[in-house]
């Protein structure tokens, strides 16, 4: 077990430890210690046990669970990366953005372009943050809009505003918009 994937080098004491931490403290069987690691791409043993560590604290103890649960931080990592770059945001580690935001997005249920186009229109309108974006999609959320559609209606009537805005500073100088 402990000689699987990236981990080729033979184990040592500390890696024994590890293991028996893993499958006697925290009760994950062989298996699961296993689609864990099948998940890491780098990090080696101290990799997997913070990923063991967050599964046990999440109660994702079982094999089919744990690949499931993986697979979807997975998406949820991809998709934080692309929305940061709409926002004009820096991630260099998405799990924050993921238990803080993103998760719950998904869980609201908005599809991945809607977001892709809201977190656009926060960097149009000089509010290019997840907090930012999340106070939008809160409030989209409690007035009822999740679908694309209604989030495409939403961008059309707020991206009409925005030309009007520009309109009317080129007309009367500098204006700003409060909502």
């Amino acid at each position: 077990t402990l000689n699987a994937g990236a981990y080729a080098k033979a184990p040592t004491e500390n890696d024994y430890s590890l293991y028996r931490k893993w499958t006697e403290t925290l009760g994950f069987t062989k298996d699961g210690v296993m689609a864990a690691a099948k998940s890491l791409k780098r990090g080696g043993m101290n990799a997997l046990d913070m990923t063991l560590e967050d599964l046990y604290e999440r109660g994702k103890i079982e094999p089919k669970e744990i690949a499931t649960y993986l697979t979807e931080r997975e998406t949820l990592a991809s998709l934080t990366f692309r929305i940061a770059r709409k926002l004009g945001v820096k991630v260099s580690n998405p799990a924050a953005y993921i238990d803080e935001y993103v998760e719950k997005w998904y869980t609201y249920g908005f599809e991945d372009t809607s977001l892709l186009d809201i977190a656009l229109f926060c960097l149009k309108t000089e509010r290019g943050s997840f907090e930012c974006m999340d106070e939008i999609l809160s409030s989209l959320f409690k007035n009822g809009v999740i679908t694309a559609e209604g989030v495409k209606a939403f961008l059309k009537e707020k991206n009409a505003e925005l030309k009007l805005f520009t309109k009317l500073q080129g007309i009367c100088g500098t204006l700003r918009k409060s909502e």
